[in-house]
């Protein structure tokens, strides 16, 4: 199941009793704010939630057709990984799967 941001807003909007709009509007500045950091190079640390860690990935050869031998050239770069904090993945793993 997808949750999308106007979902979100919803619930933060029946949550809160704020209108659909303002709450859109925060959360977009808020998404804004820490696309912002992590392009700055910085972490950001939700306590609660997790943390999305920016990190420098070196560069790599890899191959890339197994019929032709071709090898490809990944360049050095920055990837965000976000790390689950361990209260929320406590809880996940408690979850049964539905089969």
């Amino acid at each position: 199941m997808k949750i999308y941001r106007s979902d979100l807003a919803k619930a933060v909007s029946k949550d809160t009793g704020f209108d659909v709009l303002v709450v859109s509007r925060i959360a977009e500045s808020l998404f804004i704010q820490m696309s912002a950091e992590m392009l700055k190079l910085n972490d950001i640390h939700i306590q609660g939630l997790g943390n999305f860690v920016v990190k420098k990935r070196k560069e790599r050869n890899n191959l890339h057709d197994f019929k032709t031998g071709e090898m490809i050239n990944y360049p050095a770069h920055y990837a965000v990984k976000f790390d689950l904090s361990e209260m929320v993945e406590s809880v996940l793993h408690t979850i049964k799967v539905e089969t």
